[in-house]
C-alpha cells in the first residue's frame, strides 16, 4: 500500500492495487468486476483501477497460484484463500450469505476492502463508508 496523499482534514487516501485475475471460460470473473466496481463506489474508493489479468493456461495458472476464476488480490493477497490452496483453470467457488457462488457479495467485498485499506483511514481506523 502506498500513501496516496494528505488532506487537510487529516484524511490519509491509501492506495492498493487491486487485480482481477480470470480465464475467459468462466463468465463470474464479469460478475466479481461489478461487484468489486459496486464495492469501490460504496467505499469511496472509486479513484482506484481494477487490473484485469488473463489466465491462459495450465502452467500459468500453476506458476501464479491461481485458485480458479475469479481471483482478486489486493496488493498480492487473495483476500478469499483457501486454508488449502489449489491452482489452476476452473471456476471459483465463494461461501456468500446467499449460499455458494461464483464471486464475492458485494458486502464481502466491501467488508474485504475496507479491512484492507481501500477505504479513508484516519487514527488507525478503517472506514467501510466515508463521512
Amino acid at each position: 500500500m502506498n500513501l496516496d496523499r494528505t488532506e487537510s482534514s487529516g484524511w490519509v487516501w491509501i492506495t492498493v492495487r487491486i487485480t482481477l485475475s480470470y480465464f475467459d471460460v468462466c463468465p463470474n470473473w464479469q460478475i466479481a468486476y461489478e461487484r468489486l466496481a459496486q464495492a469501490l463506489v460504496i467505499t469511496g474508493r472509486e479513484d482506484l483501477v481494477i487490473e484485469l489479468v488473463l489466465v491462459t493456461s495450465e502452467e500459468e495458472a500453476v506458476a501464479l497460484g491461481f485458485a480458479g476464476s475469479p481471483t482478486i488480490y489486493l496488493d498480492g493477497v487473495d483476500p478469499f484463500a483457501q486454508e488449502t490452496p489449489r491452482s489452476g483453470l476452473s471456476c471459483r467457488l465463494y461461501w456468500t450469505p446467499e449460499g455458494v457462488g461464483g464471486a464475492p457479495s458485494v458486502d464481502q467485498l466491501t467488508s474485504t476492502s475496507a479491512s484492507s485499506s481501500c477505504s479513508r483511514r484516519r487514527s488507525g481506523t478503517v472506514l467501510s463508508v466515508p463521512e
